[in-house]
């Protein structure tokens, strides 16, 4: 039974959560990966069809997320490639990554009698689309189940989808990550030996809080023990190149999508810059727990209308054993405390508890679970 996830884009955290459920053996499934972009990797365990396109971390992801209207737009290679694909192959389950790429085609794959199903991760902001919400639940009607990453994003999702289709599908790291490994060699290796590394993984972009991260790269230029490692694609990255050229103390490390190269980075590093929303952890900041790493995190979500709204991550999320709470709008907390950490051992000192929390809630894989969800949706 062939499972053909529709994708906006072949890179990032939500497709990576596409990739888990793929990469998993499973009697009865096989899957297909469906999206716009390039992708060069290869697996026994699924394929990927990738349409020639612009990078989704590029420039055009983010005019998607600001003008709804322009993002739909930009996908209609997506649509119309998805559409031949359904008809040629006549998938048995259709997984379809965000609202934006399922709405446009729900009814379709409905009238063919092929079910659906959503992987939300996001927001929806009633406020902003108030005036279309009582159309979007009409298409949502149509869609068999969806997972959404936490609880919160679950109650979110409520508002446009029945709860009793909503399953909780959490961020997990991958056995790779919690594995032990030779750090000194690893700081050697990176020529990081004698310095305190403050890692970044993930969208190098204004949402994300980069451009904060831009403001601590400058201010610590002089400081040769603080050193500032960036692994992504985003519309910041040449600022982050045009940086390394002129500082010492910033290295861009580029486009990374191997998980064990990931998780030798996460476990050299002392402490990884991350975001998370009210109820959990932005994927990096996940791996880099299991790998030992504890994290800090930025106190606004990395989500547009969070930032405008001042929505802010509680306490609660962030234990003071495995990491710490900054602020962007309050630069001089943050220059003080990564001043603080660059002269002790604490950070040091926290990888034990922070591989220790990444054990507790992390470990276990639900995607298996989730495969078995979609053998009960095809078979019933």
């Amino acid at each position: 039974m062939e499972v053909l996830m529709v994708s906006f884009g072949l890179a990032g955290g939500s497709f990576a959560a596409l990739k888990n459920i793929a990469e998993i053996p499973h009697q009865k499934l096989h899957f297909t990966i469906l999206g716009l972009g390039n992708y060069e990797n290869t697996s026994d365990q699924y394929k990927v069809v990738a349409i020639p396109y612009m990078r989704y971390d590029g420039t055009w992801g983010h005019l998607a997320s600001k003008y709804s209207l322009l993002g739909f737009l930009l996908q209609l290679p997506l649509y119309t490639s998805t559409i031949l694909y359904i008809l040629k192959h006549k998938p048995s389950l259709i997984v379809f990554n965000g609202l934006a790429t399922m709405l446009p085609l729900v009814i379709f794959t409905k009238l063919i009698g092929i079910k659906s199903v959503l992987s939300f991760r996001s927001w929806w902001d009633h406020d902003r689309f108030k005036a279309i919400e009582w159309l979007v639940k009409i298409y949502c009607r149509q869609v068999d189940l969806c997972y959404a990453n936490s609880i919160g994003t679950k109650k979110n999702l409520t508002q446009i989808i029945d709860e009793k289709k909503i399953k909780v599908v959490s961020h997990h790291a991958n056995s790779i990550y919690f594995q032990h490994k030779n750090r000194l060699n690893l700081k050697k290796r990176s020529n990081v030996l004698n310095k305190f590394v403050i890692l970044y993984v993930g969208r190098i972009d204004e949402e994300k809080h980069c451009d904060f991260m831009i403001q601590m790269i400058k201010h610590f230029e002089k400081n040769n023990q603080i050193k500032f490692l960036f692994a992504g694609e985003g519309r910041l990255k040449d600022e982050i190149i045009e940086l390394e050229k002129k500082q010492a103390n910033v290295q861009y490390l580029g486009f990374i999508s191997s998980a064990q190269e990931l998780s030798d980075i996460y476990t050299t590093a002392d402490v990884l810059l991350s975001n998370a929303d009210e109820t959990y952890f932005a994927r990096p900041a996940v791996e880099a727990l299991a790998s030992g790493t504890p994290v800090m995190i930025f106190r606004v979500p990395a989500i547009g209308e969070k930032i405008l709204k001042n929505i802010e991550v509680p306490d609660s999320m962030v234990p003071m054993e495995i990491g710490w709470i900054i602020d962007h709008r309050k630069k001089d907390e943050t220059i003080k405390l990564i001043q603080s950490l660059s002269t002790s051992n604490l950070a040091e000192n926290m990888r034990t508890s922070s591989q220790t929390h990444a054990k507790k809630y992390y470990s276990k894989d639900p995607n298996i679970e989730l495969q078995n969800d979609f053998v009960n949706l095809i078979e019933h």
